[in-house]
């Protein structure tokens, strides 16, 4: 049963990964694409291409495993805070108004950050 998880688990991660790389890409071209002709005049194409690929290659490799693992310890502490409340139902007056308070700067920081 584990492993039928951790396979849907993974099928899902590297759909979303594929997804999002080509998301990406898609943006980066059409900001390419937009640009003045004067940019191309001034910036050598190698370092367009240099900068494509760079960025591809860092959402490809590094941006999935950074993800996996703030995933991962997001479900820790989400199961900590669970048998916590579980094992000590005192715990659960605590955790409800730092819950709140939680949520409260973390949707005030997602309304700060959007562009």
């Amino acid at each position: 049963m584990g492993a039928m998880f951790l396979l849907i688990e993974e099928i899902t991660f590297a759909l979303g990964s594929v997804k999002a790389a080509g998301r990406i890409h898609r943006e980066m071209l059409h900001s390419i694409l937009r640009t003045p002709l004067s940019f191309f005049d001034t910036t050598p194409v190698g370092r367009i291409l240099n900068r494509f690929s760079k960025d591809q290659e860092t959402i490809d490799s590094q941006l999935p495993a950074s993800i996996m693992d703030f995933l991962m310890s997001f479900v820790t502490v989400i199961s900590v805070v669970i048998l916590l409340c579980i094992a000590a139902p005192m715990f659960t007056v605590f955790v409800i108004p730092i819950g709140k308070s939680i949520t409260f700067y973390w949707l005030k920081y997602i309304k700060l950050t959007r562009f």
